[in-house]
């Protein structure tokens, strides 16, 4: 007998996360209930899952009298591309539950994404094309005062996951500088500045290679945290890393 996966994921389209080979092979591995195109009904997802092994979706949703009800289930998977409120990760940890996401398959496509926004910003792509829809383009004018080169710039990674850690990858030719925050990363690499605590405080403050949030050309959020996490940025500083 095959192990049943819970498969709800709208807003996924199903065939956006799976080819169609892809998912006639998963077929053969696992009974799946679900893999429509629209929300499954939270009952649905009750009834199932004490015998579930797996629970795939895009707002995976598991409480701690959930998790008790689910003596089979070995792994949840995300398939949005971050993990949200609603699962109680201490107590998957607890049972040995895997907590897994789909951010691997995505890296690749939203780090590509990530360089072409940069390029676009730093010299001014976006607004220059909007400029020359009302006729106000500004010919053989440099704009000084906001485009600047990606070359031996310091930029700054809030979170440093496999994302983060393929974007930074795609930099490396405009040689940057490049620092990270993320408490749950301990070694980026030798070409990062990368530490609980402290890599944040010097994001703050100026200290080591990088500069002050305030004055850093570019901080890229990797990933958003709450509780101590959160707090270890700062309230004061958030506004001014998504700005």
């Amino acid at each position: 007998m095959k192990p049943l996966m819970i498969l709800d994921n709208h807003f996924r389209q199903r065939d956006e996360l799976f080819s169609a080979d892809t998912y006639a092979a998963l077929s053969e591995l696992v009974d799946i209930h679900g893999g429509v195109d629209q929300p499954m009904p939270r009952s649905d997802i009750m009834a199932h899952l004490p015998d579930a092994a797996f629970y795939v979706s895009a707002r995976p949703e598991l409480s701690v009298q959930d998790i008790a009800q689910a003596p089979n289930l070995k792994a949840t998977i995300e398939v949005a591309g971050a993990f949200r409120d609603g699962l109680e990760y201490t107590a998957c940890l607890d049972r040995g539950i895997e907590v897994l996401s789909c951010s691997p398959g995505f890296r690749n496509a939203v780090a590509e994404m990530a360089l072409a926004m940069m390029l676009g910003a730093g010299r001014g792509l976006v607004a220059e094309h909007e400029a020359f829809r009302t006729g106000s383009e500004r010919w053989l004018d440099d704009r000084t005062d906001t485009d600047f080169t990606l070359y031996n710039q310091t930029i700054g990674f809030i979170g440093f996951g496999q994302i983060a850690r393929e974007t930074h990858r795609l930099l490396a030719p405009f040689s940057p500088r490049t620092m990270a925050y993320d408490p749950f990363v301990t070694d980026a690499g030798p070409d990062v500045d990368c530490g609980f605590g402290h890599a944040c405080a010097r994001l703050q403050s100026g200290g080591g290679r990088g500069r002050p949030i305030r004055r850093n050309p570019w901080i890229a959020v990797g990933r958003t945290y709450r509780g101590h996490a959160a707090r270890d940025i700062g309230c004061g500083h958030q506004p001014r890393v998504v700005r």
